[in-house]
């Protein structure tokens, strides 16, 4: 698995999903073959979110991964979760928390630092530096054997689809 790739593909599909559904979605990191450093990536977020606020409108930002625990080899960690900066807005809070409870609803393993916090806190350089609100998901294991494969079958790829989905939508509801 190429995990650049991955993500770009789901990526493309929760843009396609949600414009489908009259929602505007803007590429940070289009589905380019090239590495996008994060210093770019923040300054083109930023500079999208500022040209939003002047037209009266809000923006988010979702930086979509896959999560590894290994040294190269078959790892057993296994599970969906999400990371906030420890600088996190409310908003932020708020979309990772609706984000945790899509991938929980769908029946997927979550994982989360506690009982009572559904986001990890990591002091992540593009969540960190993003104006608008931001969080980052990584979307299962990537080395572990058989989260790998489900992850490569068409109910993960849509898993991972939706569950984005659902909590965007439920999140802009909430505004």
């Amino acid at each position: 698995m190429r995990e650049y790739k991955y993500c770009r593909e789901r990526v493309a599909g929760i843009k396609a999903r949600l414009e489908a559904e009259g929602y505007n979605v803007i590429y940070i990191v289009t589905p380019e073959e090239k590495d996008i450093s994060l210093a770019t990536r923040v300054a083109r977020a930023n500079a999208k979110y500022a040209e939003l606020k002047k037209k009266g409108m809000t923006g988010f930002l979702i930086s979509v991964h896959n999560n590894a625990a290994g040294n190269g080899k078959w790892m057993n960690a296994t599970g969906w979760s999400v990371f906030l900066s420890p600088n996190a807005s409310s908003n932020s809070k708020k979309l990772g928390g609706f984000l945790f409870d899509a991938a929980d609803n769908y029946g997927t393993k979550t994982r989360k630092p506690s009982a009572n916090q559904k986001y990890w806190v990591s002091n992540l350089y593009i969540c960190k530096n993003t104006n608008c609100p931001c969080v980052l998901t990584e979307n299962f294991f990537m080395d572990n054997k058989a989260e790998c494969e489900w992850m490569l079958t068409d109910n993960g790829k849509e898993t991972v689809e939706r569950i984005h989905v659902s909590g965007i939508k439920k999140y802009i509801a909430s505004l």
